[in-house]
């Protein structure tokens, strides 16, 4: 059933319309039909869609025109079968569904998830930092020599505050006790373990009069 409304108040049911009726079958070109269309009264009409109207899966639209009428457009959806309707095992042919299909889609969805995963990448990157042959459940955990290196170095690297790896470190802390540092005037400058690299600059004070002391070169 549609309703035509008349063009010139766009309210009024349209009576004695003659119907101009195209459809558009899952999403293609609109091409003409000619369904038996049955006036009801009252800008009501009947319109009959046969079986060859409605053969292809997916969206129908319907458009329908009339000379003085607003032209009218729906949208419906066309289904296989529906709840409760009656079906032969060889109408449902290679549509069925069933444990093997459902676990094989199933699989495949994982894994096309877990591929495009930024959780599971960054689950992985950490992984990724375990040992090869990690200790039994239970044991302390084995490191090789480049891995407790790794972690040495890190501790090292590391702001004698906490909380990041730049600023004051704990190897430039070291620097001042372990290696070479000079002071001219009143710049204090501590070496790396070269003696020549400057790890980092202070600026001294000292009292008049005193014996300043001016650098410590250790062996």
């Amino acid at each position: 059933m549609v309703f035509l409304t008349d063009s010139a108040d766009h309210v009024t049911g349209k009576t004695g319309a003659t119907l101009t009726i195209t459809i558009s079958k899952d999403g293609a070109a609109f091409a003409s039909i000619s369904p038996t269309v049955t006036e009801r009264g009252n800008g009501w009409y009947n319109i009959a869609l046969t079986t060859g109207n409605t053969d292809t899966l997916g969206d129908l639209v319907l458009r329908a025109t009339a000379s003085g009428a607003d032209p009218i457009d729906l949208r419906e959806q066309v289904f296989a079968a529906l709840p409760g309707d009656s079906v032969t095992v060889s109408s449902i042919g290679s549509n069925v569904i069933n444990a093997a299909s459902i676990a094989t889609d199933a699989v495949t969805e994982i894994q096309s998830g877990l591929a495009t995963s930024s959780v599971l990448a960054a689950v992985k990157a950490q992984t990724d930092l375990l040992p090869a042959n990690p200790a039994a459940v239970g044991s302390a955990m084995t490191l090789t020599s480049a891995e407790r290196g790794d972690i040495a170095d890190k501790v090292l690297n590391r702001n004698v505050s906490g909380g990041s790896d730049t600023g004051r470190t704990v190897k430039q802390a070291l620097h001042f006790l372990r290696n070479k540092w000079t002071v001219a005037a009143t710049t204090l400058t501590v070496y790396d373990t070269d003696d020549t690299t400057p790890s980092w600059t202070g600026t001294v004070t000292g009292t008049p009069g005193a014996d300043p002391i001016t650098g410590n070169d250790p062996s």
